[in-house]
């Protein structure tokens, strides 16, 4: 995705990661698998959005 937009428009000024999920249940109930997928894509695709963007963003921008 960050390939994509600075291919399409040429920067990246700002990301934000905005995804969660939510498995019901109280932590006795929750099965390691539904565990594992809300730490996928709760904290796991925030880190890899980062890590992705970081070198974009940390790029100099010339000033207008």
């Amino acid at each position: 995705m960050v390939a994509a937009v600075v291919d399409r428009l040429g920067r990246l000024d700002v990301i934000v990661n905005n995804a969660g999920v939510h498995e019901g249940g109280d932590p006795a109930s929750i099965t390691d698998e539904k565990w594992r997928k809300v730490m996928s894509i709760d904290v796991d695709g925030v880190f890899y959005g980062c890590r992705a963007a970081l070198p974009i963003l940390k790029r100099p921008r010339a000033r207008s």
